[in-house]
C-alpha cells in the first residue's frame, strides 16, 4: 500500500512518521543483509561441489625397514633396541600423527608427532623390548599417518630369560685369498661373550684340506669377555678350498666359514713318514699334522684316520723346512696328544 511503511507490525500514515526517523536505516541494513544472505543461499543451491587435492596431484606412502623385529632372547629386565628406518617413498608430504607401542615390555622412541616427511626422504626411530618376566612376547608398533594404508604395524616378538649364554665371533667367514702350495697364511677370529653368565670353550677344530686352528681351547669367558683364535691356511695343491672353524661350548656352537686358493704346481718331492704302533689295542688309527714353524701351531694332513703307521706326504715345496707330529686315535675318538717332532728341509728344485 503507497503511504505506508511497516514498523512494529502496526500500520501508519507516512504522515504520521517523524521526518527523522533512525529505524529507517537499520530496516535499510537488516534488508541488504539479508539479500546478500539469499544470493549467497542461491548460489549454494546450484550443486557447485568440489574437493582437495594436493597440486601435484600425488600421494605419500609410508614404509618402514626392517619390516618386523625379533629381539630374541634378552635377559630380564635389561633393555635391547632396533634402528628403524621410516621412509615416505610416495610423491607427497606424509604426515605422521600418531606412533604407540603394544605389548609387554616393547617400546618405540625418537619419532616425533606431528612430523612431516617430504616426498623420497627418511627418518629413523628406536623399537626396544625389556621384559618384566620369562617367556616368549608378541607386540607391535602402529603409525598413523595421511598415507592410504594407515596405520602403518610393525609385528615385534621377543623372549625374557634369566640367563643367556652366548657366544659370538667378530666374523662368519674368513677367505684366506690365494696362497702359494707350501706356504701358509693366518687370519684371527675374536670370540667375544655376548652373554651374562660364564661360556666355558671346550673345543676348537677346523674342517677342510689345509686349514688349522690354535687357541682359545679350554677357556672361559666371564660376561664381555674376548679371546682370539688363529687360523692357519696352508695349502697341500693347487685349487679352492673350503673348511669351517667350529667352536663348542656351553653356549650355542659357533660356525665360522673357511676358503682359500691353493697356488702353483705340484711338488715333485715326497715325505715319506712312518711310526711305531701304539701299544694300546683300543687305537684304531692315527692322524699326521704338518707345520712350517717349528712347534706348530699344525694342520692335518691326512683327511681321515690313517690305519697304517706310515704316510706320504705329495704337497711339499722345494726349499721349504716342514715339522711333522702323529696323534693315535682309539675307538671312541678320542685323540692323543702330539708325538715327538720330525722336521725335514726339501731339496730346492
Amino acid at each position: 500500500m503507497r503511504g505506508l511503511h511497516i514498523l512494529g507490525g502496526r500500520r501508519e500514515p507516512a504522515s504520521a512518521l517523524p521526518a527523522t526517523s533512525k529505524r529507517a536505516p537499520l530496516i535499510r541494513v537488516f534488508l541488504l543483509v539479508l539479500v546478500i544472505a539469499c544470493m549467497l543461499g542461491s548460489a549454494a543451491c546450484v550443486g557447485v561441489t568440489g574437493k582437495a587435492t594436493p597440486a601435484d596431484g600425488g600421494s605419500p606412502s609410508a614404509d618402514v625397514t626392517p619390516s618386523s623385529v625379533n629381539f630374541g632372547n634378552v635377559t630380564v629386565g635389561t633393555t635391547d633396541t632396533q634402528t628403524m628406518r621410516l621412509a615416505n617413498t610416495g610423491t607427497a608430504d606424509l604426515k605422521i600423527t600418531k606412533i604407540s607401542a603394544s605389548g609387554p615390555g616393547f617400546g618405540a622412541t625418537g619419532l616425533s608427532v606431528p612430523q612431516t616427511i617430504a616426498a623420497g626422504k627418511s627418518t629413523t626411530f628406536t623399537a626396544s623390548f625389556k621384559p618384566t618376566g620369562t617367556g616368549a612376547q608378541s607386540g607391535g608398533i602402529a603409525i598413523s599417518s595421511n598415507a592410504g594404508s594407515s596405520p602403518l604395524s610393525i609385528h615385534l616378538t621377543g623372549s625374557g630369560v634369566t640367563t643367556n649364554t652366548k657366544l659370538s665371533a667378530n666374523t662368519t667367514s674368513l677367505n684366506f685369498g690365494t696362497v702359494a702350495v707350501g706356504t701358509a697364511n693366518s687370519q684371527n677370529v675374536q670370540l667375544r661373550n655376548t652373554g651374562n653368565t660364564n661360556v666355558a670353550i671346550s673345543s676348537v677344530t677346523t674342517a677342510g684340506t689345509g686349514f688349522a686352528a690354535s687357541g682359545g681351547v679350554n677357556v672361559t669367558l666371564t660376561p664381555n669377555q674376548s679371546i682370539e683364535v688363529a687360523v692357519r691356511f696352508d695349502p697341500r695343491a693347487p685349487g679352492g678350498v673350503a673348511g669351517t672353524l667350529t667352536i663348542t661350548s656351553n653356549a650355542p656352537t659357533v660356525h665360522v666359514a673357511l676358503a682359500g686358493q691353493g697356488a702353483g704346481t705340484r711338488s715333485s718331492h715326497t715325505v715319506s713318514l712312518s711310526w711305531a704302533p701304539s701299544i694300546s689295542a683300543a687305537v684304531i688309527g692315527y692322524n699326521v699334522y704338518r707345520s712350517s714353524v717349528s712347534g706348530g701351531p699344525y694342520t692335518r694332513l691326512n683327511p681321515s684316520v690313517e690305519p697304517l703307521t706310515s704316510f706320504a706326504d705329495h704337497t711339499v715345496s722345494g726349499g721349504e723346512t716342514y715339522y711333522y707330529v702323529v696323534t693315535a686315535i682309539d675307538f671312541g675318538i678320542i685323540e692323543s696328544t702330539f708325538s715327538n717332532q720330525a722336521s725335514v728341509t726339501i731339496p730346492s728344485p
